[in-house]
């Protein structure tokens, strides 16, 4: 079967049919990292401020990987959030203390974040309209949100980002997968190998075989390439920081489970495999 499998990846994988799928994955990657940074650009209302470029340096440069309590004091201090590592902060506490600003909270507020943040999403739970949550299970939600203890303020813009983009950016590759493969299921008048195979016992069935071996295969490590891909040119501009932080530090603090961004990232990756494995 090894034999029929190698003369069906060379029949599929074509110069021009890499070319196309490199070409694309470069352009949406390119395109989307593009994208990204000029989101952070700065505005007020007297114009420009920053580039999202400088947005993001300052970002890197000032962002403190202290704890979220001590964070908020320094944003209550500096009395204004402009750059992205403060708006960050900013966008924290105003879900988690139903829109108020770091300068009006007292220290007693900001150092009780994490009893704020359970009462909270206990209202939620209360207050939800789309799911009638029985009392066990809100327990059981509450006890996953009290797993979580302590968060840091640092820098992690990428991997949010990434998280946040890569959806868009997996549905295009994988259409482009399917159309490379297509051919797999087709006959070929070149090698005949379905000619050649129902010559032979069971030549079918092995060719079967080789042929969804060929396309899981191919499809799995063209996925996996463009994904590598796509996270080298997301992460550069916005750097590799922050994969270890939780990803209740940004607008996901409701989340009721304690994962890290790259953790989110990984699992996300590998649940559209996982789809594509079995659909």
């Amino acid at each position: 079967m090894k034999s029929i499998v190698k003369v069906e990846i060379k029949r599929i994988l074509k110069t021009e049919s890499l070319m196309a799928f490199f070409a694309v994955a470069l352009i949406l990657s390119v395109n989307s990292s593009c994208q990204a940074v000029k989101s952070y650009e700065l505005w007020n209302g007297n114009g420009f401020v920053a580039s999202g470029w400088e947005n993001l340096k300052h970002g890197k440069e000032n962002a403190d990987n202290r704890s979220i309590e001590e964070v908020i004091v320094m944003l209550k201090n500096t009395h204004a959030a402009v750059y992205v590592n403060e708006t960050n902060i900013e966008k924290l506490v105003a879900l988690n203390y139903s829109d108020r600003e770091a300068g009006n909270l007292s220290d007693g507020e900001i150092n009780s974040f994490f009893e704020n943040r359970l009462k909270t999403i206990k209202r939620k739970l209360d207050e939800s309209s789309n799911f009638n949550y029985t009392e066990s299970e809100k327990e059981m939600f509450m006890e996953k949100a009290r797993e979580l203890t302590g968060l840091r303020g640092g820098f992690a813009e990428g991997w949010k980002l990434l998280n946040r983009d890569m959806g868009s950016f997996m549905p295009f590759i994988l259409i482009i997968i399917s159309i490379i493969i297509m051919p797999l299921f087709a006959d070929d008048a070149q090698t005949k190998m379905k000619e050649l195979s129902q010559s032979t016992k069971n030549g079918k069935k092995r060719l079967d075989l080789a042929r969804i071996a060929t396309a899981f295969g191919v499809g799995s490590v063209l996925y996996f390439v463009a994904i590598i891909f796509y996270f080298f040119v997301k992460m550069i501009p916005l750097g590799f920081s922050g994969g270890g932080e939780y990803i209740q530090s940004s607008e996901d603090t409701f989340f009721l489970y304690s994962i890290s961004h790259m953790q989110g990232s990984l699992s996300g990756t590998a649940a559209v495999a996982m789809q594509r494995l079995f659909l």
